[in-house]
């Protein structure tokens, strides 16, 4: 008796408990939370619910899979190169007449692929193809599904994640899975950081600038993060007020190669940030520290990529100190021979003049070697190239 009325009691429990599972069940469902344990943290989470499958593109998946059987594959550095029969162009013409929305739908769908020269290729393409695009179909192939594909395959942090990288930034802050983007590239290893960080403010913009702000302390991060503001176009006078500052605050950075990078940068910024970069430059001379890549940086204050149209970043009095500052260079013997020279064929390489081809002709004979080699360079040019007598 005491056995039978013990079952009757459970069988009543049961019955008790069993809607409220399927409640909580149908809860989840109706919300597409997913109460099974994810891989990733719960932050790394998608922000949608699970997408349907990718569709790839027919037409183009046909050419893809010609470029294994066509060209060399490299499934370590996901490259493609020496295709036979112009695979490679096929596709490139073919992006170019179709501009199709599903472009990189198509590459996603191949992330996962177990043929590992498909996925490489997938990768190649994916990381060769985005910059060659114009803004309208950037924006139609970021679709969440894709960005999240790619952010996917990100976090696995495999051999080929600094190739995978850009893209995915690229897809994942259009997408407006921003956060996502700078969670999952918290996780992967530095050489994919490093190729993230650069691409991070294209897109990003200042959403991703705190981010590069808290890196570029880091030794390791520092030039990627210092870097990434040249990627991000027209500046808006706030952005400028916030990066600048930022730039300058690192051009006395002990590591050359840092420096150097807020020097790029300061040199966009333009004003009194050029007047701070020829400062530094003094400084850095004075004090015996003055090397590359830091010293190349001055060749870029008064270059104008084509004459009279791009404009210099520096002005006429910066520029006429800027080639004061270069020809000191030259002539001070406590700088290496190799950035003595340079630093005079910086003169020539920002300005390719009578006057830059008399002060050529100054030094062609000098006792240093660095110094003759350069300036019998710039002379060849000169008189060759742009017929100056």
């Amino acid at each position: 008796m005491k056995t039978r009325l013990a079952l009757v009691l459970a069988l009543a429990a049961l019955s008790v408990a069993t809607p409220a599972c399927k409640k909580k069940n149908k809860d989840a469902a109706d919300t597409g939370t997913d109460t099974s344990e994810h891989s990733e943290s719960t932050d790394d989470s998608h922000d949608t619910p699970a997408a349907a499958p990718l569709k790839p593109n027919r037409a183009l998946m046909e050419l893809l899979k010609k470029i294994p059987d066509g060209c060399t594959v490299s499934v370590d550095s996901a490259s493609v190169y020496s295709c036979k029969n112009k695979e490679d162009q096929a596709i490139t013409d073919f992006i170019r007449k179709e501009r199709p929305k599903d472009l990189y739908e198509t590459y996603a769908s191949l992330l996962s692929s177990k043929d590992a020269k498909m996925r490489a290729v997938a990768v190649a393409e994916a990381a060769n193809t985005f910059s060659t695009m114009d803004k309208d179909s950037r924006k139609s192939n970021a679709t969440k599904a894709v960005a999240n594909a790619f952010l996917d395959e990100l976090a696995k942090d495999d051999g080929i994640a600094y190739r995978l990288a850009p893209p995915a930034v690229d897809l994942g802050f259009i997408a407006g899975l921003g956060s996502r983007v700078i969670k999952v590239t918290d996780k992967i290893n530095t050489n994919a950081r490093n190729a993230a960080y650069r691409t991070f403010m294209e897109y990003g913009r200042m959403e991703a600038f705190p981010k590069l702000q808290e890196v570029a302390k880091e030794k390791d991060f520092a030039v990627a993060a210092l870097s990434a503001p040249r990627s991000m176009y027209e500046w808006t006078d706030s952005e400028k007020n916030k990066i600048c500052p930022w730039a300058k605050g690192y051009l006395s950075d002990a590591s050359n190669s840092t420096a150097a990078e807020a020097a790029y940068t300061a040199i966009k910024c333009k004003g009194e940030y050029i007047d701070a970069l020829l400062d530094e430059g003094e400084t850095r001379v004075k004090n015996k520290q003055f090397d590359n890549p830091f010293a190349m940086t001055f060749r870029e204050i008064c270059f104008e990529f084509i004459g009279g149209v791009t404009g210099q970043a520096g002005g006429n009095p910066q520029c006429k100190r800027n080639y004061a500052f270069l020809e000191k260079v030259t002539n001070d013997a406590t700088v290496k021979p190799e950035v003595r020279g340079m630093s005079l064929w910086n003169i020539y390489y920002q300005r390719r003049d009578k006057e830059s081809l008399a002060l050529m002709r100054k030094y062609e004979k000098s006792k240093v070697p660095e110094i003759a080699k350069r300036a019998k360079e710039a002379i060849d040019s000169l008189t060759t190239t742009y017929k100056l007598k």
